[in-house]
Formats: C-alpha cells, sequence, structure tokens
C-alpha cells in the first residue's frame, strides 16, 4: 500500500502520503481526549496514546470509527506514559522509564531477565512486527540493550560512548 506518515498537530492527527505534497486532516481533535502523547500505526488502524484520558484510542475503518483498545476492566494509569509502540502487542514507555506490554487489551507483562548489570534509564525503545528483538536505549549507561521480545531474556548490546546524547532508536534486522 502507500506509505503514509502521521503526526498530531494543532487540528487533530494529520497524514502525509510519502512521495505527495500536502497533509491531510484524518482524526479532529476529539473533545473526549484528555493528552494525547504519542500515536502509532498497526495494519490499517491508529493508536492514540491519551495520557489524560487513561486510554489507547484505537480508529479503524479509515479513521471513522473509535474504541478504548483496554479491555473493559483494564484501567491503567497512563500519566507519565511517553511512547507507544505496535508489534500485534502495544507497548508503552512511561518518563519513569517503566515499558508496559498489552495484548489484546489486557496487560501481558513482560520480565527482562539475563542481564549482568542493570538497566540506568530506559528513555526510548523500538519494537515492530517483524523484529525478534526488542531494543531499549539506556542513556545513563550509554547503551542499546536487546533483549528477546516474547521471554524477554538478554540478547545483546551495544555500548557507544555517544550513546549518552541520543534520543531515540530504530532497528532494522532485514537490513534491507
Amino acid at each position: 500500500g502507500d506509505k503514509k506518515a502521521y503526526f498530531l498537530g494543532d487540528k487533530g492527527v494529520m497524514e502525509a502520503k510519502i512521495g505527495e505534497k500536502g497533509v491531510t486532516l484524518v482524526i479532529k481533535n476529539d473533545e473526549g481526549w484528555g493528552g494525547i502523547a504519542d500515536l502509532a500505526a498497526f495494519g490499517a488502524n491508529l493508536y492514540l496514546l491519551d495520557k489524560g484520558a487513561g486510554k489507547i484510542w484505537k480508529y479503524t475503518g479509515e479513521y471513522q470509527s473509535k474504541s478504548n483498545y483496554f479491555a473493559l476492566e483494564v484501567k491503567p494509569d497512563l500519566s507519565k506514559a511517553v511512547k507507544i509502540l505496535i508489534d500485534g502487542s502495544v507497548w508503552i514507555l512511561t518518563d519513569q522509564g517503566n515499558l508496559f506490554r498489552y495484548t489484546t487489551g489486557m496487560l501481558d507483562p513482560i520480565n527482562l531477565s539475563g542481564l549482568s548489570e542493570n538497566l540506568g534509564e530506559m528513555t526510548s525503545f523500538f519494537v515492530d512486527d517483524v523484529s525478534k528483538y526488542l531494543y531499549i536505549l539506556d542513556k545513563v549507561k550509554k547503551r542499546i540493550v536487546l533483549f528477546d521480545k516474547k521471554s524477554g531474556v538478554y540478547y545483546s548490546q551495544y555500548q557507544w560512548e555517544g550513546m549518552g546524547n541520543v534520543s531515540g532508536i530504530a532497528a532494522d534486522e532485514e537490513g534491507e
């Protein structure tokens, strides 16, 4: 399909088609929003991380239909949430460096294990539907740490002195 980029503007969520000029408003600002912190596209859906309302709004059907991603009984505290990524599950990072995984609207805890030296501070992360690993940016200890995203077991790490200035990461395991 078309490659698209989404961003939150003052009128709502804007869509830009890569290679074309101009942007389109695809989701107008909503009075039900409490404070959108981040957004992610997955499949044909858009997910808006609403830290104010404590919900993730899932927009489907060309973004005309909105629902709360979380199961009815799930009411997470998203007040400190800063980043959302989706690989089939929904991953949320807080400004306290806590990472949560939700699958089909329910908490699906991930236990990160096997790391000899604890994480200094998780400031960003990366995961997607084709990656085997969860990539965590640890600015304090100037490294990116990889965990198996299903089991949470430590795999590898990359250290670099300049990592203390990095603010975000992405990975391409396919190398294409």
